[in-house]
Formats: structure tokens, sequence, C-alpha cells
């Protein structure tokens, strides 16, 4: 992906894959867990506290 100048050791690559690979994993199950709060009717919530 990167040009040929500008690339890693190839230890440095695979760490770098495992790392983004890692990280698209937790932002998938955080999507998937947003995806799963049920939703809330305005009316159910109590107002805000005001703000001091």
């Amino acid at each position: 992906m990167r040009a040929p100048a500008r690339r890693q050791p190839p230890q440095i690559e695979a760490a770098m894959g495992i790392s983004l690979m890692s990280l698209l994993r937790q932002f998938n199950a955080a999507c998937t867990a947003a995806g799963n709060v049920p939703d809330i009717q305005s009316s159910d919530r109590s107002p805000m506290p005001p703000m001091r």
C-alpha cells in the first residue's frame, strides 16, 4: 500500500497490520453494541437537571 521507499521492515508492517485489525474489531464490536441499545422515547427520559 505504501511506496517502496516508505515501507517498514516486514516485522513492523506485520505488527501494524495486527494493531489495525485489533482496532477494527473493537470498532465493529462498539458499532454492534450501539446497534443493540434499545431506543428510548423522549417522554420516557427524565429532564436533565439545570446546570450550575
